[in-house]
């Protein structure tokens, strides 16, 4: 994976979440988050104070987000991404790509 970069990160006294944007060795890119404090026990109950997930979107899909993105042929679609997703709209992120059809994998687990 390449050095992540931060896109969100918000601390508080009960709850700290950072989500990262990297791309693995496939050129894909890896949007991760991780949740943690005593707020997502409110959420998915007791003894549940850590939440991680991380949503994948293939190389071969990147001429649906370039598009998405309102990006042209010669724009570098990682640098856009990172320029649209940084800040709180990190967290839109599912829903964009649900929005524009672009594929995208999913997965979470919770615990320690």
């Amino acid at each position: 994976m390449s050095n992540p970069k931060i896109l969100y990160t918000q601390k508080n006294a009960t709850a700290d979440l950072e989500v990262r944007f990297e791309q693995d060795s496939n050129g894909d890119i890896v949007i991760s988050g991780q949740d943690l404090g005593d707020d997502l026990e409110l959420m998915f109950g007791d003894g549940i104070t850590e939440y991680e997930w991380s949503i994948t979107i293939a190389k071969k899909d990147f001429d649906l987000l370039l598009k998405a993105l309102n990006g042209g042929k010669n724009d570098n679609v990682t640098i856009l991404f990172v320029k649209e997703f940084s800040n709180d709209k990190a967290m839109g992120i599912e829903r964009f790509l649900k929005e524009n059809n672009i594929p995208y994998e999913f997965q979470n687990r919770m615990g320690d």
